[in-house]
């Protein structure tokens, strides 16, 4: 958790965005938003899908607009 932190510090610091990676689990979720860090990927978000099937699920995203 240091160590996370400590990135999103030096991160924010320097003016540079960050994607923390891996991302399984709502308190990890709420942990990096704690510190400040808004972006992630991982499973808690979505398993990996072939560009046609993310295609697909921007499409139904978009119909629910």
């Amino acid at each position: 958790m240091n160590i996370v932190t400590k990135t999103v510090e030096m991160a924010q610091i320097l003016n540079m965005q960050i994607v923390a990676e891996g991302v399984e689990t709502n308190e990890q979720s709420q942990f990096l938003q704690q510190i400040g860090c808004y972006l992630a990927q991982g499973y808690l978000y979505s398993k990996p899908i072939s560009q046609a099937n993310f295609e697909d699920e921007l499409d139904q995203l978009s119909d629910l607009e």
